[in-house]
């Protein structure tokens, strides 16, 4: 069976005041995802002591005087926090004085891709760091995000709850594992609000067509706008290319 489908309409926007066919919501910041959290424990077990300030808040809030869990700062060495209290909203790594910043990022400065021209200058996770800015939207959460997201305010790393405020799990939800689990179980979920949207979309509005459909097709890929590549993603599409030419056959 083939799904006729389209996504559903947008329904926030950076300019909610523009004229549109569809009217959308303001895009929420990343303060209006976290600014209700108390303030983080060594043991992470909080409980709320503020107000919610928009629906967002009030939406993955527990009921009642509930704990909240995963809500603790992860501890860094004296260089780490050196780095962090410099970083001023939007600042990353490459903004440091040299002797702040990491070696990794150092070594990074002079690799070049196969056709001999330099990349930007740029540091390679584990040790990226970016302060983010909290009247924009947060930049997407991975599995890193607790080691390299500086909360926007504050001279720390966000929380494993603040990266799960982001990515929309509600607070009564307990993740169960280590600390580094927990953070790739959190970066590595599908937003559970999108989830949400998207499924209830699928259901009620897309159109379904039979048809028969023996043999699958490779789609391409598009790996990188740049005219240029590393050796290890060119060696990756290589055999990518192997791989769709035999499944074609």
């Amino acid at each position: 069976e083939e799904c006729l489908f389209e996504f559903p309409n947008p329904t926030f926007s950076n300019n909610s005041h523009q004229l549109s066919l569809f009217p959308q919501q303001q895009q929420l910041s990343i303060l209006d995802a976290i600014s209700d959290l108390p303030n983080p424990t060594e043991k992470g077990i909080v409980f709320y002591d503020k107000s919610a300030r928009c629906d967002y808040q009030n939406q993955l809030r527990r009921s009642g005087n509930l704990p909240i869990f995963h809500h603790q700062i992860k501890s860094v060495n004296s260089i780490a926090q050196k780095r962090i209290n410099l970083l001023t909203p939007g600042g990353t790594m490459k903004d440091l004085p040299p002797h702040l910043q990491h070696p990794s990022y150092q070594k990074r400065a002079f690799r070049r891709v196969m056709d001999g021209t330099p990349t930007q200058k740029r540091g390679g996770a584990p040790n990226g760091l970016k302060r983010l800015l909290g009247d924009e939207p947060s930049l997407t959460i991975t599995s890193a995000s607790p080691k390299e997201f500086v909360h926007p305010i504050e001279s720390r790393l966000l929380t494993l709850r603040e990266c799960a405020r982001i990515q929309s799990f509600p607070d009564w939800y307990q993740f169960a594992g280590s600390w580094s689990s927990i953070a790739t179980q959190i970066g590595n979920a599908i937003p559970p609000l999108f989830m949400n949207l998207l499924a209830s979309h699928i259901n009620h509005k897309a159109t379904w067509q039979r048809r028969l459909n023996s043999q699958g097709r490779w789609l391409g890929i598009d790996a990188t706008k740049s005219s240029g590549k590393s050796p290890k993603l060119a060696k990756m599409l290589v055999q990518l290319e192997k791989i769709a030419s035999a499944y074609a056959r």
